[in-house]
């Protein structure tokens, strides 16, 4: 009995499983790369007084504050609530509450999470 046709079908049948598999959806955030998401939960400028400031932001001069645009993200982490700082790109629209793709990273080091982009609201 020869197997190879037999092979051979099964092999284009796999390849062209995989080709109609799902793409993920434009909404989905990239888990395995380390991205999150969060919630837009506050904003930073050159009005708020430095002792709201987060650590990796009190540093930066009244000035920057005005020229950037600095936001405090909440996310879950397990069951955890965790608090990120991010700065938005470009002219980004955000408002409070608006979720986000978020690249965390630590505050307390200096760091400043990165904001991929908004994303769109959970379906109802």
């Amino acid at each position: 009995m020869n197997t190879t046709p037999f092979t051979l079908l099964a092999l284009a049948a796999t390849v062209a499983c995989a080709a109609c598999a799902p793409l993920p959806a434009a909404h989905d955030v990239d888990w395995q790369n380390g991205a999150r998401h969060g919630w837009i939960s506050g904003f930073y400028d050159a009005s708020t007084p430095r002792s709201e400031l987060p650590r990796c932001l009190a540093g930066v001069p009244a000035e920057e504050l005005a020229r950037h645009r600095f936001v405090r993200i909440d996310y879950r982490h397990s069951r955890r609530m965790m608090v990120e700082v991010g700065e938005l790109p470009g002219d980004m629209p955000v408002k409070l509450g608006d979720r986000v793709e978020l690249w965390p990273q630590d505050c307390d080091q200096g760091k400043l999470s990165r904001i991929s982009r908004v994303m769109p609201p959970p379906a109802a």
